[in-house]
């Protein structure tokens, strides 16, 4: 009996032992001393908090002025409602040594008032109607060959509305029934060109004297030459 127990004790001996052999070992964690310095990783200077870093501007080669000619002026006399008016004073200029030319300038377009007899089916159709205009004593028409008014019979153009109301009258009046149309109406006037800058002011004047009893309302003016 006493051996038994003996033998029991070997054998929890013995599991002990193989127990603390087999676990693994705890780490062990070293705590600094209480005043031991902190670690602190080196790295590159930056800006203190709050601070901006300038960034360098790429050096860029600043551009060569460029000279810019001034512009030329020219001087100009007008305006001229009819290109004909234009070359008269052209003419008249030149018998005292000044030299121009007529220049057109565009103005923007007024609504015109087309007065006509409505496009008939043919151009006999269309005959016949100016015959009738003839025998009527009706004058100042022609015939439109084409376009969307193909085979209408023009009775006149006006700018002034109240001016194609009396054409349209007169017409009732003889029998017929016009209409009316609104149509675009091109404007223009004319200038003198006296030519550049280099035209001294007193010879604009002494143009304009010239000038001044057959076109009162003639001026002058400076403009870029070419335009």
């Amino acid at each position: 009996m006493k051996w038994m127990v003996y033998g029991l004790l070997l054998a929890n001996l013995a599991v002990l032992a193989w127990s603390f052999r087999s676990a693994p070992p705890e780490p062990v964690v070293q705590s600094a001393p209480a005043d031991a310095e902190t670690l602190v990783l080196l790295k590159e200077p930056g800006p203190e908090p709050g601070e901006v870093e300038a960034i360098p501007e790429p050096d860029h080669a600043q551009p060569e002025p460029v000279a810019v000619e001034p512009q030329r002026l020219c001087w100009g006399l007008g305006p001229f409602a009819k290109r004909a008016q234009g070359r008269t004073a052209v003419e008249l200029l030149s018998k005292q040594g000044i030299t121009a030319g007529v220049q057109t300038v565009g103005l923007p377009d007024l609504e015109g008032h087309w007065v006509l007899l409505p496009p008939f089916s043919s151009r006999g159709a269309a005959r016949d109607a100016i015959d009738e205009l003839k025998a009527k004593g009706i004058k100042d028409y022609f015939l439109v060959a084409t376009g969307e008014m193909k085979n209408a019979v023009s009775l006149g153009v006006f700018s002034r509305p109240e001016t194609a109301a009396r054409r349209v009258q007169d017409l009732r009046e003889r029998g017929l029934e016009p209409q009316v149309e609104p149509v675009p109406l091109p404007q223009r006037e004319y200038w003198l060109d006296l030519g550049a800058a280099e035209t001294d002011v007193a010879t604009v004047e002494r143009a304009l004297g010239l000038l001044a009893a057959d076109f009162p309302e003639v001026n002058w003016l400076q403009h870029p030459c070419g335009q």
